[in-house]
C-alpha cells in the first residue's frame, strides 16, 4: 500500500467516525452519501492547477494587495475567531455592515452567509451570517463575504446583486474566479504566511506533489491540531454527521488551497 493510498484511508477513517459518533447519539440531521462526496471530491481536485489556470502570478498578487489595502495585517497575523460584535465592528470599519440571524434546522444549516451589494448610494453592502454554526464557521462565511466586498472594485462584468455561501458547494469555488478570490483571503487570515510555512512547507519541498501523492493525513492532522490551537475548533460530537462532515469538508479545501497558494504564488 503507497502513502498516497494510506492516507486517503485515515482521511476516510475520519470520515467514518464523525458518522458513527452522530448515529450513537441519535441526531435527527443524518449524513448522505453527498457529504462523503464533497470530501472526496476536494481531496481528489488539484487545486494549484486550477488556480494557475484562473489567474496569472501578477493577477493574483493585484488582487491580494487589493485585499490589503484596507486589511494591512492580512498574511501577517492570525486572525482568531472573533464575537460578533467584534465582527460587526470589522464590517463597519470595511464599508459594509453585518447582519447575524440564527437559522437552525437542517435545510438552514445549509446556509453559512450571503452578500448583497446593490450598487446603490442609500443601500449599504451587506454581509449576513448563519449565527447558528460554530463561531468558527461564522468567521470563515464573515472573511469570505469580506473577500467579495473588497474585490468587488477588481471586476469590470456587472458584479451579482447577491452571493450566496453554502458550505457543500466548496470544491464548486475551485470554476468561479470570484469565489476563489473570496476564499483566498480567508486562507491568508487563517494561515499567515509564517504560519503556512511552518505547518506546510517541508511537504511542498519534498518529493511529494501539490497533485495526489500529498500525505493528507498528516497535513489534515496539521490543520486540525493549528485550528484546535488557534481557535478551538473540534469536531463535537453532539453536532449532526452532516454538520461536522460539512465542516471537514471546509477545512479540507481551505487547506488544500493555502498549499496551492504557497506553491504556485509564494504566498
Amino acid at each position: 500500500m503507497n502513502d498516497r493510498t494510506d492516507g486517503l484511508l485515515k482521511v476516510d477513517k475520519l470520515v467514518n467516525e464523525i458518522v458513527d459518533t452522530a448515529h450513537a447519539t441519535l441526531h435527527l440531521m443524518t449524513s448522505t452519501s453527498d457529504d462523503r462526496h464533497d470530501v472526496q471530491v476536494i481531496l481528489n481536485e488539484d487545486y494549484g492547477r486550477h488556480l494557475t489556470r484562473q489567474f496569472s502570478p501578477q493577477d493574483l498578487r493585484s488582487a491580494v494587495e487589493v485585499m490589503r489595502l484596507s486589511i494591512p495585517q492580512l498574511n501577517l497575523r492570525q486572525f482568531r475567531t472573533d464575537n460578533l460584535n467584534t465582527l460587526k465592528k470589522t464590517a463597519t470599519r470595511l464599508g459594509a455592515r453585518l447582519i447575524a440571524k440564527d437559522l437552525s434546522g437542517s435545510d438552514g444549516l445549509a446556509l453559512l452567509g450571503f452578500y448583497v451589494d446593490q450598487g446603490l448610494p442609500s443601500f449599504k453592502p451587506t454581509i449576513y451570517v448563519n449565527s447558528a454554526h460554530h463561531p468558527v464557521a461564522v468567521a470563515t462565511a464573515f472573511w469570505h463575504e469580506i473577500g467579495h466586498h473588497l474585490t468587488a472594485r477588481l471586476v469590470k462584468e456587472q458584479r451579482e446583486m447577491l452571493n450566496l455561501s453554502l458550505q457543500a458547494a466548496y470544491y464548486k469555488h475551485l470554476e468561479q474566479p470570484l469565489e476563489l478570490l473570496a476564499d483566498t483571503l480567508v486562507c491568508l487570515a487563517a494561515y499567515p504566511k509564517r504560519s503556512a510555512r511552518r505547518l506546510f512547507g517541508s511537504l511542498l519541498e519534498s518529493e511529494a506533489t501539490i497533485g495526489n501523492d500529498v500525505k493528507w493525513d498528516e497535513v489534515l492532522n496539521k490543520s486540525q491540531r493549528h485550528l484546535q490551537v488557534e481557535t478551538g475548533f473540534e469536531f463535537e460530537e453532539e453536532l449532526p454527521a452532516a454538520q461536522n462532515l460539512h465542516y471537514l469538508a471546509g477545512m479540507l479545501h481551505f487547506t488544500k488551497l493555502r498549499m496551492a497558494l504557497l506553491r504556485e504564488y509564494d504566498l
